[in-house]
């Protein structure tokens, strides 16, 4: 019976975690960015499992599409030890990242992918969002589900202000202007820097976008190319973002960049599009290049990526 209900618990978890996601609409919340707190004893370990008690802060929309701060209490429960993807408030999603190191026996490490989503509060893993919105939706429908909405962080930021949170500074204290990282082994051997590349290791802007924007203003630029880089179709739409999406990792004022894994996870969407399509594969390998310099390792990427990155493209001659 203790096996039932272990059992019972973890597919319970799973469910919730698999909760589509919506719209950021009414009777919708979002993860605040910040809050994750856990009370005085949380984790207990029994015979069979574990369970920890946390709680998230997020904002949510009433029916007439009002903000306000909720603080949700979430229980979850696991077999063997935690692997990174278990204790995580509702619409975050953990990636499996490998890991050189091994460190802790794991050869692979759950690294969440720096995207906020909306979830219904009706279908929340937390009783208060749940009880949120049973007394402030009224009769507003469901959010409609969308496999791709996702809410950027300096949105956010607006929202806390808001409902009477502080806003977060994103990324870290920020330098005056952007310090090239070194490559790891692998990146240097696959990147040769060209004339864009150079002239940002030097810590000049290689386009007019750096000179006439502020860093603010870049940041924002990102945040909506990056909602739009996974609904592309056409190829040379996509050259289009790929170049747009170097020219503002290139700029020295963008001191503060989007983190590694937010990089990896916009580097993932562009080599797909790449892979089937020699005339791209070029323009992916310069980007991952150029997030290599702002901090992306050769360890975090996906196999597939390494695998396209890693394949010369042919001569023109040989196409």
């Amino acid at each position: 019976m203790r096996c039932l209900l272990i059992l019972s618990g973890l597919l319970a978890s799973a469910a919730w975690a698999a909760a589509p996601t919506t719209e950021f609409a009414p009777c919708s919340c979002i993860w605040d960015n910040s809050t994750k707190n856990y009370p005085p004893n949380s984790r207990t370990s029994g015979l069979f499992n574990t369970t920890v008690r946390y709680e998230c802060g997020y904002i949510c929309l009433d029916e007439s599409g009002r903000p306000h701060a909720v603080n949700g209490a979430h229980s979850v429960s696991f077999a063997g030890s935690e692997t990174g993807d278990e204790v995580v408030c509702d619409g975050l999603r953990y990636e499996s990242q490998p890991n050189p190191s091994g460190s802790f026996g794991r050869w692979s490490l759950s690294v969440w992918d720096g995207v906020t989503r909306p979830i219904d509060a009706r279908q929340s893993s937390s009783p208060a969002l749940r009880d949120w919105a049973a007394a402030s939706c009224g009769q507003a429908p469901s959010p409609r589900p969308s496999a791709e909405a996702f809410v950027d962080s300096l949105r956010i930021n607006e929202w806390r202000v808001q409902v009477g949170l502080k806003p977060v500074r994103l990324h870290g204290t920020a330098p005056d202007r952007a310090i090239p990282a070194a490559l790891d082994a692998r990146f240097a051997a696959l990147c040769s820097p060209d004339d864009r590349q150079s002239a940002f290791l030097r810590g000049n802007s290689p386009s007019e976008l750096c000179e006439r924007e502020s860093a603010r203003q870049l940041g924002e630029r990102f945040e909506n190319l990056r909602a739009r880089a996974f609904r592309l179709k056409d190829p040379g739409e996509i050259a289009e973002a790929m170049s747009l999406t170097e020219d503002l990792l290139l700029c020295p004022a963008y001191a503060t960049p989007p983190t590694p894994a937010i990089q990896r996870i916009l580097l993932d969407q562009f080599v797909k599009y790449a892979a089937p399509n020699p005339s791209l594969r070029e323009a992916a390998r310069s980007l991952s290049c150029t997030m290599a310099w702002r901090g992306l390792t050769w360890a975090m990427l996906t196999p597939a990526t390494q695998k396209m990155l890693s394949v010369k493209a042919p001569a023109p001659d040989e196409q």
